[in-house]
């Protein structure tokens, strides 16, 4: 058998309703909790429908299929063996013949850790432009957007020609392509 107590839902209400005898008519009661059900009905809805359209949002990037995990090294190791190590990870990862796409970054996804540098001045623009803009820098490997289900709207990936010893390249998102050049393509445009 179980008492009034298990269930806090009934004993409010249970609570509600002796009180509610001596203060109004059942009818006005009755009136107010179906108001109250119907508020809270459609609180439900909205709710439920928000969560619908938040589903189809595009977040960029496709995680289905991903497996992520996080790296620790030594603080003995030097950059150049940290780099071997992870070459050497990623070579081995892309000959498993299930694995579509291999790659890495030095700051993972779910982390909350994020470099910034800024402000840089685009061609055309003047510093007093760009004052309190900064602008997120994550380093990846050659695979990472692949790997990652990044769509490219236009240009290419990193390559494994675009290592150390290669002049720099960059990746950059819609809304920073935006910010720095307009509406003026940035594929090929120098930045720094």
């Amino acid at each position: 058998s179980s008492s009034v107590s298990e269930f806090p839902v009934l004993a409010l209400y249970a609570a509600v309703s002796q009180r509610a005898r001596g203060m109004m008519h059942r009818p006005a009661f009755a009136t107010v909790l179906n108001r109250a059900g119907g508020v809270l009905l459609i609180g439900a809805g909205l709710l439920a429908h928000s969560f619908v359209k938040l589903s189809t949002v595009n977040s960029g990037y496709d995680a289905s299929n991903v497996l992520a995990f996080n790296l620790l090294f030594p603080n003995q190791y030097s950059i150049a063996r940290k780099a071997d190590t992870i070459n050497a990870l990623l070579a081995r990862f892309r000959t498993v013949a299930s694995v579509q796409s291999a790659g890495f970054s030095r700051h993972g996804l779910l982390l909350g850790e994020e470099l910034f540098f800024g402000p840089w001045v685009p061609p055309g623009r003047t510093r007093e432009d760009v004052r309190g803009l900064r602008t997120r820098v994550r380093s990846v490997s050659d695979g990472y957007l692949t790997a990652m289900g990044v769509p490219l709207l236009d240009g290419r990936e990193f390559t494994p020609v675009d290592d150390a010893t290669a002049s720099t390249a960059i990746v950059m998102s819609r809304s920073g392509a935006r910010q720095d050049f307009g509406t003026q393509p940035a594929v090929g445009r120098v930045v720094g």
